[in-house]
């Protein structure tokens, strides 16, 4: 969907490498729903002090008068969706540059109820429609999500300009990282002078159908990377099939498979309806019949763990929750490494377990796991980030958990 971005011709970068390999602003943004009045709508921040209300829409917030926004104005009774805010504020803004899904994209009834959504309201209707549509198209395959916390949950929509030029590979060789509003993209391969970066348009911890649904679905292409070349082949080693390798490094029959598909479906309906102890008896049930049958990779365990985890955590069984957060930290260190942000965030929630059950020895293991976290957070992020502040501040309260335990024992 990019125009291509390469490195200089005399810059090679190794993967792990401190280094950040471009870094920009965005040239509009907006919180999405879920984050509005948790952290300031302009720099994306968790500030120490109350934020203030903005005076003019009376919806979001902000940390002080310099970030108010200026751009959404009227805003009275019911304040437009964040994607309505992002195309508002993306109006005020010279666009030309972004790359635009065809005229002809929507297809499905779904594509067609957004669009009219989009023309219909109230907030927009002022602009002529066409201008409305080919916007849509623009923000649709450029918009990045913001992640921030210790779980990475996104907390807003940005656009970038050079960003957004950058293409699609389902193996990619660079890694987008966000330091507020910021972003910020380091190497996870090894990247040759000139050799030009990617960077996924979708979670790259999928199969093979589910990347190229996204992709078609969200940018109109179906990708032919190396990856899904190896994965359409069915070539020995191709991800696919490490991903759904069985406990003796064969692919995963069809009948267990699609066993493990619904059954995942019915937790994750379970999840949204709030029955965490439902969820968590079933999920269980299904671990203990299927899970000696997949190898410790295997997207399907994986996935069901993530759901055990979840339902632990709101039914306080922590010991539990620690036995798949562990699990998951070893398999994000398998396929990742150590300077990754997923291996950040579990390593910062095993620590956190760790430290809920409060013996001894699992604040000795929850120290390793919180100087780790900060280690890797120090690489990706710098000194001044929220992970490598939140692993501080946890490494210290773990040491000082520590102590107080060894006294006592005194």
């Amino acid at each position: 969907m990019g125009r291509g971005v390469f490195t200089k011709v005399s810059i090679s970068i190794s993967a792990g490498d401190s280094h950040t390999i471009l870094s920009a602003l965005p040239i509009a943004h907006c919180s999405v729903e879920e984050a509005r009045g948790a952290l300031c709508e302009h720099c994306f921040y968790r500030s120490e002090s109350p934020l203030k209300k903005c005076s003019r829409c009376k919806f979001v917030y902000y940390c002080n008068t310099e970030c108010q926004c200026k751009i959404v104005r009227g805003v009275k009774e019911v304040a437009p969706a964040p994607f309505i805010r992002l195309a508002l504020r993306a109006l005020a803004i010279d666009t030309q540059h972004l790359c635009s899904l065809p005229s002809d994209w929507y297809s499905s009834r779904e594509q067609l109820a957004a669009q009219l959504l989009i023309t219909d309201t109230a907030y927009l209707c002022n602009h002529p429609r066409d201008v409305i549509h080919q916007l849509f198209r623009k923000l649709v395959c450029n918009q990045f999500s913001v992640t921030a916390g210790d779980e990475m949950s996104p907390v807003g929509v940005a656009l970038y300009t050079t960003p957004s030029l950058l293409n699609h590979s389902c193996r990619p060789n660079t890694l987008a990282l966000f330091n507020g509003r910021q972003i910020l993209f380091k190497a996870v391969r090894d990247i040759n002078p000139g050799e030009q970066l990617f960077i996924s348009y979708t979670d790259t911890v999928q199969l093979l159908s589910e990347r190229q649904t996204d992709l078609q679905k969200g940018y109109n292409f179906t990708c032919a990377c190396e990856r899904c070349l190896e994965d359409i082949s069915k070539s020995p080693g191709c991800s696919d099939r490490l991903l759904l390798m069985d406990a003796n490094g064969k692919e995963v029959p069809c009948s267990l498979r699609q066993d493990m598909e619904k059954k995942l479906e019915e937790l994750n309906g379970l999840k949204k309806r709030g029955e965490w102890q439902v969820m968590y008896d079933k999920g269980r049930a299904l671990y203990t019949r299927h899970l000696t049958q997949l190898s410790p990779d295997n997207i399907l365990g994986l996935r069901l763990m993530y759901h055990l985890i979840r339902a632990g955590l709101e039914l306080c069984l922590w010991e539990e929750a620690l036995e798949y957060s562990i699990k998951l930290l070893e398999s994000s260190l398998r396929q990742f490494g150590p300077f990754n942000p997923m291996s950040v965030v579990h390593l910062l929630r095993t620590g956190k377990l760790r430290r809920c059950l409060g013996t001894t020895d699992q604040l000795i293991l929850s120290l390793a796991d919180f100087t780790k976290a900060k280690t890797a957070a120090l690489n990706l992020y710098g000194a001044d980030h929220f992970f490598t502040l939140r692993a501080a501040e946890l490494l210290t309260h773990s040491q000082l958990e520590l102590d107080i335990a060894h006294m006592c024992i005194q």
